[in-house]
C-alpha cells in the first residue's frame, strides 16, 4: 500500500509548543567484582515500648537505691563523728650523762728503759775491744797475744794476763793494780792506767775512773732485814725480776749476782751489800765490759 502522505504542518501548529517524549532510563546494574566482600546491611534499631507498669518498678528501683546511699551516709557519718581521743605519750629523753667527779690521781713514771748499748770496736774478735787491747798491751789483730791457745779476752775476765804464758796472771804482769778498802774489808783489781777516788769519808763509794772517763763504782749497802742477796735485789731494784738474775763467781769463790744488763754485780757480806757497777751514764757504746767482769771476779772479802 502507498505510504500516505503527511501533511505539511499549519501555521498554528508550528505555533504551538513542542512537546518532547521522555524515553524511560532504565536503572543501572551493578556487577561485584569476583572476590569483594558483600556490604554489610544494617539493621534499623529496635525500639523497646515501655508500659506504665515498667516505669513505676524503674522509679522504684531508683528510689530505693537513693535510700540505701542516704542510710550508709549517715550510718558512716555517726560512725566518724565520735572519734576516741588518741593519748601521745611523748617519748622521755635520753638520761643525761653524768660525768664522774674527778679524781685527783698520780700518773705513774713510766720506767727508765736503758739505751741500747754495744761494744766498742773489737779488730781480732778476741773478747777485748781495740781500747783494752792497747791498755793491756795485747796484739790489735792477734786474737792470741801470747799463742797460749787462750783468746786474750778469756785469759783477762779470769784474771790472767794475754801476753804472759799460763798461769801468769795480770797482778804478775803488771796490768793491773790493787785497791784494798780497810773499812769495809775488801779488795779488787783494777787496771793501773785507771785512778781509783774515794768519794766519802766513809769510804763506802769509791769510783776507778778510765782514761776515757768511763767509771766502775763500788758503794756499800746497808742490808738491815738481814735478807738473802737475791731477795734484797729483788726488793731494793727497780724493775728487777727473778728470771733475769745471772750468778757470777768470784776468784775466791764468793758468789755473787749479775744485774739483767750485766753492767752491775752484787755480794752479800755480813749485813753488808757490796755493789759493782759499770757507769754508763748516757754512753751508747762500752768500751771496758770484759774489764768490769774482771774487776767483779777479782773481789776478795
Amino acid at each position: 500500500m502507498p505510504a500516505s502522505k503527511v501533511p505539511p504542518p499549519t501555521e498554528a501548529a508550528k505555533a504551538a509548543p513542542s512537546v518532547e517524549k521522555t524515553v524511560p532510563v532504565e536503572p543501572e546494574i551493578f556487577v561485584m567484582p569476583r572476590g569483594a566482600l558483600a556490604p554489610k546491611v544494617q539493621k534499623p534499631p529496635v525500639k523497646i515500648k515501655l508500659g506504665r507498669g515498667s516505669y513505676f518498678i524503674i522509679g522504684g528501683i531508683v528510689f530505693l537505691a537513693i535510700l540505701g546511699g542516704a542510710g550508709y551516709w549517715l550510718t558512716q557519718s555517726s560512725t566518724y563523728k565520735v572519734v576516741s581521743p588518741v593519748t601521745v605519750v611523748p617519748t622521755p629523753p635520753p638520761p643525761a650523762e653524768e660525768t664522774p667527779p674527778e679524781v685527783a690521781t698520780t700518773t705513774p713514771e713510766a720506767p727508765v728503759v736503758p739505751p741500747l748499748v754495744r761494744s766498742g770496736a773489737d779488730s781480732d774478735s778476741d773478747g777485748l775491744t781495740d781500747i783494752e787491747e792497747e791498755m793491756y798491751k795485747s796484739n790489735l789483730y792477734n786474737p792470741d797475744t801470747d799463742g797460749d791457745k787462750f783468746l786474750d779476752g778469756n785469759e783477762v775476765f779470769h784474771l790472767y794476763s794475754p801476753i804472759g804464758r799460763t798461769p801468769a796472771s795480770l797482778l804478775d804482769s803488771g796490768l793491773v793494780s790493787t785497791y784494798q778498802n780497810q773499812k769495809w774489808g775488801y779488795l779488787l783489781w783494777y787496771p793501773i792506767s785507771w785512778q781509783a777516788i774515794v768519794k766519802d769519808e766513809d769510804s763506802r763509794e769509791v769510783n776507778f775512773i778510765a782514761p776515757s772517763n768511763e767509771t766502775v763504782t763500788i758503794v756499800i749497802s746497808p742490808n738491815p732485814e738481814g735478807l738473802s742477796l737475791e731477795d734484797w735485789y729483788l726488793k731494793t731494784e727497780p724493775n728487777a725480776k727473778t728470771e733475769e738474775i745471772k750468778p757470777i763467781t768470784a776468784k775466791s769463790g764468793k758468789g755473787g749476782i749479775l744485774s739483767e744488763d750485766r753492767l752491775t754485780a752484787y755480794f752479800l757480806k755480813d749485813s753488808e751489800i757490796i755493789k759493782i757497777k759499770y757507769e754508763l751514764e748516757n754512753r751508747t757504746m762500752i768500751e771496758y765490759r770484759t774489764t768490769f767482769g774482771m774487776m767483779a771476779r777479782s773481789l776478795v772479802y
